[in-house]
């Protein structure tokens, strides 16, 4: 019984020693490859510059949605008599734009 015990554990431990054996060569092929591998260079354009004013207004489409709502009412009461905008106009600061 012991004997057939003993010789479990040394197939066992040679099956684990070529394993490891094996492995540590991959490693050893794997860092020898990645000494000689060079990087392809590097693409680089080039061009001539020149002096331009920027916009400053960018047209642009898009959606907006608000992160947190907020309930709009009036002070006092009343009536909404005129719209003084249109769906996509733009608008400044300080526009009446509810009557």
């Amino acid at each position: 019984m012991l004997k057939k015990l003993f010789l479990a554990v040394l197939a066992i431990s040679l099956v684990i020693g070529i394993l490891v054996y094996i492995k540590f060569n991959q490693f050893a092929v794997m860092g020898e490859a990645g000494a000689k591998m060079v990087l392809p260079p590097q693409t680089v354009t080039a061009m001539s510059i020149e002096k331009t004013e920027w916009e400053q207004v960018s047209a642009a489409n898009g959606t907006v949605s608000a992160v947190q709502g907020v309930t709009v009412s009036a002070e006092v009461g009343g009536r909404v008599t005129n719209i003084n905008f249109e769906s996509a106009d733009s608008v400044t600061a300080g526009q009446m734009l509810l009557q």
